[in-house]
């Protein structure tokens, strides 16, 4: 029974407080535009989290402190909205892309990129939150709502295949492709509570539990076994006239088929408890006696299938930028939306302005809002040597790294690459 209740904090409310949210990302195909020479190699880290409730200070003292006082949970808990999300992205890729014209195929380029991901993503009420870190004794005699209660957490590999080819005309140029992917499937797990009330008696001393969850699992947290394997597909075109160019993305459209070793739990049940604080069973700190009743009460609330394959969807990228040169002022201005299909993600608008301070050196600056989280204030700085080597860092949450205790965001985006 205790797992259970692991599943309703340690693996869906608390993974996502471990990062930051940034830029969308689509960079491996701005290799095609970009730079001198007919070859080159590059790599990205996009580290991403957002909230649109729990501040930064919040998670901070949570995960470096050990220890969070009362008044700063309840401070926390009294900015939650009925519905909460937040969720974190971890992207990383190092690849080799090829310009060069052949003799049989001028305008045809290609690629072949690694590429590793993983996700968290959960929406949740704000009573979840407050049994988490409050316990039931605030609700006696009330019912803690559980309701609509999502969790998605994925990690995979994949190695991609890229190419892409230029059509030219009298005024504009085009560039249309994508890449096939394989993919390796490393973690997968889902909770849906459709329906969930958790009744606290006025005295405290019983508890009235009503579920209905669905949760499917693969691997283990951490684990780089193979689990899983899949295809997927990029599709990229992008049109360029004078100095405007606009793009779309599409990435990772595919999916996973997870082995068969995957678990299966279906919990659709009410079920009674006696002489129980929530806080013992979310923690998994009952006394023996305690563990040895709800290990009794396990079979009621639904049992484990195991041996059944599953297959599941990415969680899919969609991208559209425009950018505008403005050689006046040297510098460069994108205004774009991006959109990820998981849990909680809503729509991103952004816009980001560049100016080149030097030949060398360019700044960023730029809003965006939406994604897991609110708004974000952006600022970075790139490089570009004898332009062949590139290299920029940046984050889209400038505000919550100055003002944590009022902002929910971090972001950290790191970019290289070498032409030749």
């Amino acid at each position: 029974m205790t797992r259970h209740f692991y599943l309703l904090s340690l693996y869906v409310l608390f993974p996502f407080l471990l990062a930051s949210q940034t830029l969308p990302y689509a960079s491996a195909y701005d290799n095609w535009r970009a730079g001198a020479g007919t070859q080159s190699v590059s790599t990205e880290l996009n580290f991403l989290l957002g909230s649109n409730t729990v501040q930064n200070s919040f998670i901070s003292n949570y995960y470096f402190g050990g220890f969070i006082e009362e008044d700063k949970i309840e401070t926390a808990a009294g900015k939650l909205l009925i519905n909460n999300t937040a969720g974190l992205d971890l992207n990383f890729s190092t690849g080799y892309f090829n310009k060069k014209d052949t003799a049989a195929d001028k305008g045809f380029h290609y690629g072949i990129s690694v590429n590793y991901l993983q996700h968290y993503s959960v929406a949740f009420p704000d009573d979840f939150f407050r049994l988490i870190f409050q316990g039931n004794s605030r609700f006696k005699g009330e019912s803690a709502n559980l309701s609509e209660t999502e969790y998605d957490d994925y990690a995979y590999s994949s190695v991609k295949f890229h190419g892409v080819k230029q059509f030219s005309g009298a005024n504009s140029n085009w560039l249309a492709g994508g890449a096939l992917a394989f993919v390796s499937g490393h973690l997968y797990k889902d909770l849906n509570i459709s329906q969930g009330n958790l009744y606290t008696s006025s005295n405290a001393d019983s508890l009235q539990l009503s579920l209905q969850m669905n949760f499917e699992q693969t691997g283990q947290p951490g684990n780089l076994d193979l689990r899983g394997a899949g295809v997927a597909a990029d599709l990229f075109v992008s049109w360029e006239k004078g100095n405007s160019i606009v793009s779309f993305y599409g990435l990772d459209l595919g999916f996973i088929r997870w082995n068969d070793q995957s678990e299966l739990l279906s919990i659709d049940t009410s079920i009674s408890f006696t002489g129980v604080d929530v806080r013992s069973l979310i923690s998994g700190e009952a006394s023996a006696d305690l563990e040895t009743s709800l290990d009794s009460l396990e079979a009621r609330l639904g049992g484990v299938a195991k041996g059944e394959a599953v297959s599941k969807m990415l969680p899919f990228r969609l991208k559209l930028n425009f950018k505008r040169k403005i050689e006046i002022w040297k510098s460069e201005v994108d205004i774009g939306a991006f959109y990820q299909r998981t849990d909680g993600y809503f729509p991103l608008m952004y816009v980001n302005f560049e100016k080149h301070l030097m030949n060398w050196l360019k700044i960023q600056t730029g809003y965006s809002y939406g994604a897991y989280g609110m708004g974000g204030v952006a600022l970075g700085l790139s490089t570009n040597l004898n332009e062949r080597f590139f290299f920029s860092a940046s984050t889209w949450h400038l505000d919550g790294l100055l003002l944590p205790q009022n902002f929910r965001g971090q972001s950290l985006t790191i970019r290289s690459s070498y032409r030749f």
